[in-house]
């Protein structure tokens, strides 16, 4: 399991906006591979199930 210093590097590094890096792995031969978390700011409503910024 990667550290919150190792994963904090990489989500700077790539800088994409409302992604999250989950985890990373070096595969010889082939590179770097980092699996993305994409963090939704919208959020459903318990009741009707609409999206929002709000609850």
């Amino acid at each position: 399991m990667p550290s919150f210093a190792e994963l904090n590097i990489f989500n700077q590094i790539i800088k994409l906006p409302e992604v999250k890096v989950k985890d990373y792995q070096f595969i010889d031969g082939f590179g770097l591979v980092l699996t993305l978390e994409k963090i939704e700011k919208k959020t459903a409503c318990s009741r009707c199930g609409k999206k929002g910024y709000q609850l």
